[in-house]
Order: structure tokens, then sequence, then C-alpha cells
């Protein structure tokens, strides 16, 4: 009876242990495996905190720092969110989080420094370290910087500065740098050490200009810290850096992990002449990688393991055009949300074409941000979270205000902003300085709607997508999910998309690009827009008649127009009636030339025989699909596989009734003018 009680009893204990994880970190051996406490993305409007899991070894900083792990980009990002400040507890205790998951770690000699224990200021950065000793007898010391949760910090994030690194990260970093100074001294650190060193969002870009000024020799102590030695990874980086040679190797020891749909690690501008340190490491997007919707399946399950995941919106993201006569939204899907931000920087460029004329409205912006973001009074920040909400509804009227003047713009922004004050029910704020203070940068909001209206309401109308992309929890999702090798195969350097001049749909490094960059520059085909291409658009008949007279010289066009649905002044008008008169494209029986039909493979290579007279031939009986070619068409298939114009899609098929691409058309064109 007493050894079946005490069975009993270490049945209870081992379901104990089992169902509380928390409390009971597994050590098994170098391996740790518990959980930890974070600030949720929402915890700025009272979310409480949220519980994540955690795996810890030794064992991943056995390696070189310039080696990029799976295990090293997850558990950073775990010591990332354990570093944002903890919600709903006195300054003193907002580092809390931090100090538990490091312990639990197996960390020791916890210090932070002030700015954890205080209220925040625009300039201020909370930064936090412990360390342990290494089996190879070096010591790791782990530094991490608050990312979220930081109210009043927000407002240094507008700090630019005239000249050098972007003032308020500058200051940020320079934060760090004295922290970590003064932790190894505290400690009596010394010998050869290993840095781990994390940041999120601004305190990414602090990391990464500190972590840099370390690998060009910024004295730490009386310590040896050779590059290879430190582990430094940023998520969601905004740029910040002016050094040219920023790129250079000996920073790729800094892995900058991003979302390309955050709109965060693009500004600021580029064009300003900003960048980061080290390499830029993309989890996947949908226009460059193939495998993508496999790859975002895979982090839709992590996500749903999330405490408080968030939807991910960023496939339903839509680019929406303005109609300024009619004020009306006009649904474009075809533009990604990472193509939409290429549009987006290049209309701000042209709106505030350097740092020195954003600097003349930086007081003004910091005021603003600081007076709403800055207020640890909850029920402020709801008011800004119900304000962002109206957004989406009250595009039009915005972008109306913007085109209509300063004055107008102010009337309708100060408007939404005092409604979403009152239903958050907050009083104590002072409606002329709130007001003062956006008339002040209401040139710059003007400017910009009336430079690129269409940027404007697709900001508006997508905001709370463009939000959600900045939340940490996808960030955990997508580096979960990756496959193991995922972010180590990206090469080394900038990892940031570039596009074919002018178009922000076609990547450089995309298989079409240099065949679209040949027709536009030789004036046989031309965008859809001044800066779309549309790659992926299916071509018309309308498209097709186009293209081949612009690859003739678009000669004068003379004679009556014998279809019903082709119109003067239509854009293809002249050149359907030339392709008709030279019997390159025809119509149909009834009169009508469809030219908005779209055009099938075997239709085009039929096209391109009549304009080349006949020549080359090709025997098609290896594809599989040959009998599907239609026997007007057997011809000019035979022609344009001979003459290399038409290559198989894969499976040994020639899909002679499939519709073609722009991007297709586009290669094809570039073989037929060889």
């Amino acid at each position: 009876m007493r050894n079946k009680k005490l069975l009993s009893i270490l049945l209870c204990l081992a379901l104990v242990v089992s169902l509380a994880p928390a409390v009971f970190a597994a050590d098994s051996g170098n391996v740790i495996s518990g959980e930890y406490t974070y600030c949720p993305s929402m915890g700025i409007i009272g979310v409480p905190n949220q519980t994540g899991t955690f795996t810890y070894s030794d064992d991943y900083f056995s390696g070189n720092g310039y080696d990029v792990t799976k295990d090293l980009t997850v558990i950073s990002m775990n010591f990332t969110q354990a570093s944002f400040g903890k919600q709903g507890v006195a300054h003193e205790n907002q580092s809390d989080n931090q100090r538990d998951f490091l312990e639990k770690c197996g960390f020791t000699g916890y210090q932070c420094n002030d700015f954890f224990k205080s209220a925040t200021t625009f300039d201020s950065l909370a930064v936090g370290g412990a360390n342990k000793k290494l089996a190879d007898g070096t010591t790791l010391v782990a530094i991490g910087a608050r990312g979220h949760n930081y109210f009043k910090e927000w407002a240094g994030d507008v700090r630019a500065g005239l000249d050098g690194n972007w003032e308020g990260f500058q200051l940020a970093a320079d934060q760090i740098l004295d922290f970590v100074k003064t932790y190894i001294k505290d400690q009596g650190i010394t010998g050869t050490i290993k840095l781990w060193m994390i940041g999120y969002s601004r305190s990414a870009i602090a990391a990464n200009i500190a972590a840099a000024a370390i690998d060009d020799g910024a004295k730490i102590g009386n310590v040896n810290l050779p590059r290879e030695n430190m582990f430094i990874y940023t998520y969601e980086a905004p740029e910040g850096v002016v050094d040219p040679n920023c790129r250079a190797a000996k920073y790729n020891n800094i892995h900058n992990i991003i979302n390309p749909n955050d709109l965060v690690p693009h500004i600021p501008l580029t064009a300003w002449g900003f960048d980061r340190y080290g390499e830029d490491l993309f989890v996947p997007q949908a226009h460059t990688d193939s495998n993508y919707p496999a790859l975002r399946d895979a982090m839709l399950v992590e996500l749903n393991k999330v405490p408080l995941g968030q939807p991910y919106l960023h496939d339903l993201f839509q680019m929406v055009s303005l109609d300024p006569s009619k004020m009306q939204l006009a649904g474009d899907g075809k533009i990604t949300q990472i193509e939409y931000y290429a549009m987006l920087e290049e209309a701000l460029a042209k709106v505030i074409p350097d740092r020195q004329t954003f600097y003349k409205y930086q007081d003004d912006m910091m005021e603003l941000m600081g007076t709403l973001l800055g207020n640890e009074n909850s029920q402020f920040v709801d008011a800004v979270m119900i304000f962002i909400n109206k957004l989406p509804t009250a595009a039009n009227v915005i972008v109306s205000a913007g085109l209509a003047g300063e004055e107008p713009l102010v009337d309708v922004v100060a408007n939404l902003l005092f409604d979403s004050l009152r239903e958050a029910g907050v009083s104590n704020y002072n409606f002329a300085q709130i007001r003062a203070m956006l008339a002040n940068t209401a040139p710059l909001l003007v400017g910009l709607i009336t430079t690129a209206p269409t940027e404007v309401i697709t900001l508006l109308v997508n905001v709370l997508t463009i939000l959600t992309a900045h939340f940490s929890e996808i960030g955990i999702a997508w580096l979960r999910a990756l496959p193991d090798d995922y972010l180590a195969n990206q090469s080394h350097g900038s990892g940031k998309p570039s596009y074919l001049a002018p178009f922000v749909d076609v990547p450089a490094n995309a298989w079409c690009a240099a065949p679209i960059k040949n027709v536009y520059e030789k004036g046989i085909m031309a965008g859809t827009s001044a800066t779309t291409f549309e790659p992926n658009s299916t071509v018309t008949r309308g498209m097709i008649a186009q293209i081949l007279y612009a690859e003739a010289g678009k000669p004068a066009v003379s004679g009556s127009n014998p279809f019903s649905d082709v119109k003067k002044g239509d854009w293809y008008y002249d050149a359907v009636l030339w392709a008709n008169a030279n019997k390159v494209a025809v119509g149909f029986d009834d009169g009508t030339f469809k030219p908005n039909a779209a055009v099938t493979r075997e239709q085009i290579a039929v096209i391109l025989c009549a304009c080349a007279g006949g020549g080359a031939t090709a025997d098609l009986s290896k594809y599989s699909d040959a009998s599907e070619i239609s026997s007007w068409a057997k011809t000019g298939m035979q022609y344009a596989v001979g003459a290399g114009l038409i290559a198989g899609r894969g499976n040994n098929k020639l899909a002679p009734k499939a519709t073609a691409t722009r991007a297709e058309v586009a290669q094809i064109m570039t073989n037929f003018i060889k």
C-alpha cells in the first residue's frame, strides 16, 4: 500500500512537470527547452503578455559567427521578443521578461541600463545583458536591446540629423556600446569572449550600427573579441547607415532578417543614401520565390500555434487607383505589397528629395509622435489605434482634402483624430496644440498626395495589412517554418529587391528582366503604366498587333476600318488596321477583330510566321501534345519552334492553346528580332 501511494505521488509530480514547462525548463545535456514571456505586438493596446517556447544550446555558438544557422535565427528571435518591455508592470520591472529568459538559458550576472527602469524619452534605448562560461573557456555575453513597447522612443525614429548616420539610430547605437562597455567592466569579464547581440525594428538598426563599430575595432573592455565570435541577429531593421562600405565582407557577421512585406526595413529611403551594415536575409516573397505558396502554407501552420498570431493579410494586399474626377476606388490586385513599396519610395523621393528637406519637418514630427505615441495612458494609445482603423474607410475623403489644399487636409485629419480621442475616452489633450502640429506637417503631406495620390490612397486602404507585417509573431512563424538552409543559402550582401527601370514589378534578377529590357528599349513593347509592365498579364490580340506594328516601325496606315469592335481613337487602332492589311492578323467572319481577347501560343506562332514569310521548320512529333495543335496552326508552330521563337513549357508539352504572358512574349520577340 505504501509503495502504491509513493507511486501515485511520483506520477502526480510527473504530470505537474509535464503540464508546467514555464516553471520547469527541461535541460537535456547541453539543450535547454522551456517557455518565455513576451509582450505581443498588440501589447500597446493592453493585450497581456504572452508565452512562447524556446530551445537553447551552447552548441549554437560553437561555430563561426559569419555562418547563418536556423537554430540561431530562431533562438535569437526568442531573445528579441523576450527583450520587449514587459506589459502592464511598473517601469522598474520592464526588463523582467528579458532577465527571466536569459536565466532560463543558463546565463548569470544580469544587468540592464537605467532606461529599462524608467519612463521613455525621445532618444532613450533600454538595453540588458547577461553572460555564461562556455565549455571552450570563452565567455558568451548576451546583449538585447528593447524593440517594442517603448512609447516616446518612437518619436526618436524621425530624428534625421543633417549628416552621418540617421541621428536617432546613431544615438541609440551609442547607448548599446556604452552599456556593453559598462557591463563587461562591472562583471569583471576578461579574456576571449563571444558576443550574442539582437534587436528588433529601431533597436535592430541600433544593434546593427553598434556591431559594425565593434567590427571596426571599437574598444568594449579588456577582452579579446575576434569577428568570427560575433553572433549578431537583427530583425526588421530600418535603414540608417551612410557608410559606402557598409556591405564589406567583414560586416557579414551581422545578419539582418527581414520580411520584405514589412514597410519598416524600406525606410529611410535608399534614394537618400541609406543602407544597413552586413547581410540582408529575406523570408520568402511571392514575386521572386516560385515555391512561395508551399513555404507560406508551412508558415501559416506555425503562425496558428503562436498565441494571438494575427491573420496573414499580405496576399490580400490590393493596389488601388484613384480617379480624381469621381473620387472612387478601382481595385487592381496585380501589384504585390513589396512592388508597391518600390512605387511609394519613388514617390516619396520626388516630394522629399533628400534628408535636408525632411529635416525641416523633423521637430514638428517628433513632437506630434511624442504626443500621440509617447503617452503611456492606455486610453491615449487606444485612440491612436481607433484612428488607424478609421483610415481605410476615410481614404477617399483624406486624399480629396489633400488635393484641395493644406487647410482642408488639416481639417479632415484633425477631426478624425479628435473623434478617435473622444471615442477612447481621452479628454486631457490640447486641441489647438495638436492641430498646430498637424498644420506644420501639412505641406509635406499635401505634396505627397498631389504627387502620388494612387500611392497614398493605397497606403491608407491597406494600412492594417501594412502594419501587421511588422508583427513579431509573423517573424517567429516564418523562422520556424523555413527549411534549415533557406536563409543560409542566400547570397551575402544586400538582399533588398532591385527592379528593372522603370518597372517596379520586374525584379532585376527575374528570368524575364533581360528580354523585357530589350523590347522596352527598342520601343517594341511599352509598360502598362509609367512604372509597371505586368509581366504575368495575358497578352491580347490588340497587344500582339501593337507589338508587331511597333517592330515594323509603325508605318503610316490608310484605308477603311472593317471591324465593328475597333474604333478610331483606340490605342490599338492603327496597329490592327496595319496587321489586317498586311495579313499578319486578320479578323473573324462576324466582322470583329476581338482586340481584348487573349491570344494563344499557336496564334502567336501563326502571326510571326506570317510576318517572317515562313522559313525554318521543326518536327513537332516529339511533343506529347502535338496532336492538340489546330490544323491551321501547324505550319506556324513548325516555323516558330524551328526558328527558336517558342519552346516547350515543361513536361515535353508545347501548350498550343494556352495563353501567353507579356513576359513570354517579350522573350519571343527578343528571339524574333535577333
